[in-house]
Order: structure tokens, then sequence, then C-alpha cells
């Protein structure tokens, strides 16, 4: 019986996270070891939470698990200016505006919108202006321009709380302002 001729191995040629990191080629993702998380850590100058590296934006969470101290790393490819305004134009206007035109989620609610004007005008002074807004029957879409982050969060809350909604937010670089759905 002839000896089998053996195939020849095949190694796949993978890039590392550190090596797509530096290429500009990484996709994003939060890290908790290996070579990036090395990398991003030897970086880090602890004086803030965030840093700017490679077109990227990091931020990182202390963690800690038996005693010990760690970092979780989040890393998400950086806003642009042109982003930012993409991101805004988007939330203000496109996402208000399909909403409004469409019977998806009911007929317009004048009422819904009334109420978060109420809700607005109640909380802290001054804190929250609302740039655009349009309320369905099942759906509210509304841009707000909040005096810092945590006034964006808080509102965010007190108006699902309030109007028995369940809501999701999003935000561009500026954590201050963005897009509330409120779901009924």
């Amino acid at each position: 019986m002839p000896a089998a001729e053996s195939q020849p191995e095949v190694k796949l040629d993978t890039l590392s996270d550190l090596d797509l990191f530096l290429g500009g080629q990484y996709a994003g993702g939060i890290l908790y070891e290996g070579e990036l998380y090395d990398y991003l850590i030897g970086l880090w100058d602890q004086a803030s939470p965030e840093m700017t590296e490679n077109n990227y934006q990091v931020a990182f969470s202390e963690i800690e698990s038996n005693g010990n101290t760690g970092y979780l790393i989040h890393v998400s490819p950086e806003y642009t200016e042109t982003d930012q305004q993409n991101f805004e134009y988007s939330a203000k206007h496109t996402d208000i505006e399909r909403l409004v035109s469409s019977t998806e989620f009911g007929q317009r609610s004048m009422d819904k919108e009334r109420e978060l004007r109420r809700l607005v005008s109640e909380y802290e002074p001054d804190d929250i202006t609302i740039v655009n807004m349009g309320c369905m029957e099942k759906r509210c879409s509304v841009y707000i321009d909040a005096k810092s982050d945590k006034a964006f969060s808080d509102f965010a809350d007190y108006a699902s709380e309030h109007m028995g909604a369940a809501i999701t937010s999003m935000h561009g670089k500026k954590l201050n302002e963005g897009l509330l759905w409120l779901r009924f």
C-alpha cells in the first residue's frame, strides 16, 4: 500500500486586534485582556476616563474582581465633525419626519407632544430644550438639548416614568443632546 501523501499545513494569516487597531481597521469592541488591552493601558494617562488614539475613542471603566482592580476598555471609531453633523441632522429632522409621515405607529398625537412640553417646563428650569419632536399614538421621537449629559439621561428617565413609556436614547459625540424614542 503506498504511503499517504502528507498535506501541507495551511496557516491562516490573521491580524491581531492590535494590528487591526494600528492599521485603522479595528471594528471596535470591549477589551479586558490581550495585546490591544495592554497597549491601550500603557498609553492611558488616567487623568480622564476617555482618550482618543489612532482615530478611535477609547473609554476605560474600572472593575473590581476578587479584590483586584482592572479595567474594561471600550473602543469605538471616533466621531468626526462630519459624523456629528450628519447624526444631528438625521436625528433632528429625518427620523422625526419619517415618523410623522407614516401611519405605522398610529395617528399623530398632539396630546403626547403637549405632555412632553409640559414635562420639560416642570423639569429643572433651563436644563432641557426640545429642539424638534413628533408624536404618534404608539411612539414619540424627540430631539433634546440638555444642560449636561446627566440632565439628558435624568430627563429621559423622568419622561419615561411620567408618560408610561419604554425609552431608548441615542446621541452622538455630544452626550448632552440627542434623540429620545418613547414607545407606548
